[in-house]
């Protein structure tokens, strides 16, 4: 082993010349070895003299191994960088630059928009639900109020209307007529009883004469419950003119008086029976309709369980369903009334009636 300072060839730790210590040498000679070509045949970085730098705060560190991995920190600057030099499989080098504290400010960001959005939708519920609650009430007022307008417009309009045509008679202290409602509460009472039949009756709207609007209940009742006799038929006769004129029409009829038979005469100047003007009725239990009567509506005789006979006369040119003979079941299907029978004559309207509603029917002479 070569002396550093005299040259010397010596084999011990001292050089037997001088004296001077062979670690030195020996460590020289172990770096040149190391230094010389590495494991692929490359002339690596040159050694590097350790020196001390103290300039402007910077600390320069190397570290090598097997592996070639190079950390440099720097101190005294603001750059935050890691630097990892190492050499791969095919000789070469990699560089990885990863600034720190990216993730960390990532994650405030996303943190501070989603603050930010979710107090807008916030804010943005708050104003609609403020401005719904403002403008909901108004605009159901407004719908109410055109509701109401519209019913009244309606209302006021029908009542002209029937003001306008329902002149009521004008009362004859002479006559055998009185006014059937005399302490009624308004001056629309337009509803008459004739005293020899009575029936109460109006002006017909369609027709020039009467129409029979029913009848005087307190008079019946007091004729049948306060009478000495035990009353258990009744004949209503509805009189061809009341005051001098025709009776044209009957428009209802309704009748109800408990444990009573009740006979109807329908004369011979009625032009119509209405809709339902009999019908529902079982106090009734025969109708005698004289020959000059020409129409019978539909329904006007719908439902009369007792009325089990009836004479149409040839007059009668119309009384398509005018419910002669026909009842109303629970579910509102029409079917026959048991034992109804009916006498018309051959060809009349009344035949071909009983034909189609499957009626019990007899031809007279």
């Amino acid at each position: 082993m070569k002396c550093p300072v005299c040259g010397h060839e010596s084999d011990g730790k001292f050089c037997e010349n001088c004296g001077s210590p062979l670690t030195q040498n020996n460590t020289q000679e172990n770096a040149e070895s190391t230094n010389s070509f590495n494991s692929f045949g490359q002339n690596p970085t040159p050694e590097q003299p350790s020196s001390d730098y103290n300039t402007e705060n910077q600390n320069y560190g190397q570290n090598y191994n097997d592996g070639y991995n190079q950390s440099q920190n720097q101190n005294g600057t603001s750059y935050g960088q890691q630097f990892t030099n190492s050499q791969n499989s095919y000789g070469g080098q990699q560089f990885t630059n990863v600034p720190n504290g990216n993730k960390n400010s990532s994650n405030k960001t996303a943190i501070i928009i989603t603050s930010v959005v979710g107090g807008i939708i916030v804010l943005l519920a708050v104003i609609i639900a403020v401005v719904a609650c403002n403008i909901v009430p108004n605009i159901v007022d407004t719908v109410d109020k055109d509701i109401y307008k519209a019913i009244d417009d309606v209302s006021n309009h029908i009542s002209k209307d029937f003001n306008d045509k329902t002149t009521v008679p004008t009362y004859d202290p002479d006559s055998v007529t009185s006014d059937i409602d005399d302490d009624a509460d308004d001056d629309t009472d337009d509803d008459l009883i004739d005293n020899n039949s009575h029936v109460t009756y109006q002006e017909s709207y369609d027709y020039e004469g009467w129409d029979i609007t029913g009848v005087d209940y307190d008079y019946y009742y007091t004729y049948i419950y306060d009478s000495s006799k035990v009353i258990k038929e009744v004949t209503i006769n509805i009189p061809e003119k009341i005051n001098g004129k025709d009776v044209v029409e009957i428009s209802s009829f309704s009748l109800y008086i408990p444990n009573v038979k009740v006979k109807v005469v329908i004369p011979k100047t009625v032009k119509v029976v209405d809709s339902f003007a009999f019908s529902f009725n079982d106090n009734i239990y025969e109708i005698q309709i004289a020959d000059g009567v020409k129409v019978l509506e539909s329904d006007a005789f719908t439902s009369m369980p007792n009325l089990k006979s009836i004479t149409v006369p040839e007059s009668v040119k119309e009384m398509e369903d005018c419910g002669l003979g026909i009842d109303v079941n629970d579910d509102y299907d029409s079917v026959p009334i048991k034992g109804f029978k009916m006498y018309c004559k051959k060809g009349s309207a009344a035949e071909k009636y009983a034909k189609e509603n499957k009626l019990s029917y007899e031809i007279m002479k």
